[in-house]
């Protein structure tokens, strides 16, 4: 992998974890409103690249984020 590459992969960390820390000051700052639902950020990893001898992790992404609530 390129210097160019392993920049990328800390890159898209730092965005999930700078998506994450976001939902989470929301959470917060909104945890004595009756009406607000809580959030939640599901994380998963990059597509890998298949390359001899293993794969190469290419970082993480936000999926989705998940509504919390009680029906």
């Amino acid at each position: 992998m390129s210097l160019f590459g392993t920049v990328n992969t800390a890159y898209s960390g730092l965005q999930v974890s700078q998506t994450a820390t976001s939902i989470i000051g929301n959470n917060i700052a909104n945890a004595e409103n009756s009406d607000y639902t809580r959030q939640s950020v599901d994380i998963v990893s990059s597509t890998s690249l298949h390359k001899y001898p293993g794969d190469i992790g290419m970082g993480a992404e936000v999926a989705q984020v998940i509504r919390v609530h009680d029906e």
